[in-house]
């Protein structure tokens, strides 16, 4: 999205029908979210409060 310079981008389906439109922050959200995800994951890990299901 930054490399075409647009803050909207349309989901189209197989056929090529709108599906949905993403926007920046839509992607920032997600990436934050699983940053934030993997951190709690590693710190779980170091703390010995590792999940392994």
């Amino acid at each position: 999205m930054n490399d075409l310079q647009c803050r909207h981008l349309p989901v189209v389906d197989d056929e090529g029908n709108l599906a949905d439109i993403i926007s920046m922050r839509d992607c920032a959200k997600q990436v934050a979210e699983s940053a934030e995800s993997g951190a709690t994951q590693l710190v779980n890990y170091v703390t010995g409060q590792y999940s392994t299901r």
